[in-house]
């Protein structure tokens, strides 16, 4: 049994039957830091390692890090997107390496939103979102691969054009379900 922990992204597991899925909405990697984060992401995903069996941990967090929460923190309080980035990426880390079970990373889903206005009027263009998603990946998948963690990085089968493939797009900020599903078929193990 794959044990799934994610954000709502992760909804498209719950189509696999070999799957347990524990979402957290809104969960974010800086989240797992903050013990009283608003989400207790960290206690709920540890808790279900701990109490759910399973053979595999599937892990998919950082679209809400990359694509919301590094800008805010830049155009709210002034804090650099670097300063950012390098702490979201030594959270999941450390997070990563805490976990004991045969583990599976699959990359942030990349920015689906364009407008900044419905990313609660983050400034930041969508290609500048979608560049720092794509290294933020890049840099979780290099950790992986030197601690012999699985990784599986999407981006360049859902990137046309240097941005998120419209066939990807939905209604909201979440890649299309049909299509992710087919994506996730077609690259699991």
């Amino acid at each position: 049994m794959n044990l799934i922990l994610g954000d709502s992204h992760s909804e498209v597991f719950k189509r696999w039957s070999n799957c347990h899925v524990i979402i957290v909405p809104g969960a974010t990697v800086s989240g797992l830091r903050n013990p009283h984060s608003h989400t207790n992401a960290r206690f709920i995903f540890n808790q279900a390692i701990r109490d759910i069996p399973h053979s595999r941990v599937i892990t998919m967090l950082g679209e809400v890090d990359m694509g919301y929460v590094l800008w805010h923190r830049h155009e709210k309080r002034g804090i650099p997107i670097k300063d950012s980035f390098e702490l979201t990426f030594k959270t999941y880390c450390l997070w990563l390496s805490s976990i004991k079970s045969d583990l599976l990373v699959i990359s942030a889903p990349l920015p689906t939103i364009a407008v900044a206005s419905l990313k609660r009027n983050i400034q930041a263009p969508i290609w500048t979102r979608t560049a720092t998603t794509i290294m933020f990946n890049k840099a979780v998948e290099d950790f992986c691969r030197a601690q012999r963690i699985e990784y599986l990085n999407l981006d360049k089968l859902v990137l046309k054009d240097e941005l998120l493939d419209p066939i990807y797009l939905s209604h909201d900020h979440h890649y299309d379900k049909e299509q992710f599903v087919k994506l996730l078929e077609r690259n699991l193990v």
